[in-house]
């Protein structure tokens, strides 16, 4: 059996989000932004005194590292067409999914609540609003070096 072009770059596409070659370093950077998010937009609605949480910062820290390993997990399992929904909600569906781990995190984690339904809406719509212009940042200043083409290896 033979497969169509169409087919061959989907499984491709599959497979090459599977085997991601720099996928630590995704997961990594992916930890970083969440937890400058998380820190940042606490720090700035405590100073409005608009409190969210009240936690302590080693639960804030456990907070991102629950959700960078779900929003992976998330992106990983679903099919490509409900990614595609997701991705296209203009940050409603990742917002969706933020605020419903945040909750199962409260949840788990005894020392961890939410103080209003608010505020974490409010808050998961900010830190997807911010998270997405840091990305936009970091994939603008420090683009990814194509990989050269082994030598005596023709296109």
């Amino acid at each position: 059996m033979k497969l169509k072009l169409k087919q061959t770059k989907k499984i491709l596409l599959t497979l090459t989000f599977y085997f991601h070659q720099q996928l630590w370093i995704h997961l990594i950077l992916l930890f970083l932004v969440n937890t400058l998010m998380l820190m940042g937009l606490s720090g700035i609605f405590e100073s409005l005194q608009l409190e969210v949480f009240q936690t302590s910062i080693i639960h804030l820290l456990g907070l991102a590292l629950f959700l960078t390993v779900f929003e992976h997990l998330i992106k990983t399992l679903v099919s490509a067409q409900v990614l595609q929904i997701i991705m296209g909600s203009f940050g409603m569906g990742s917002a969706i999914i933020i605020i419903v781990f945040t909750a199962i995190y409260d949840s788990i984690i005894l020392d961890f609540r939410i103080l209003s339904s608010e505020g974490l809406i409010g808050f998961s719509f900010l830190f997807i609003m911010l998270r997405f212009y840091m990305r936009k940042i970091i994939v603008v200043r420090f683009p990814m070096r194509k990989k050269q083409p082994l030598k005596g290896i023709k296109k």
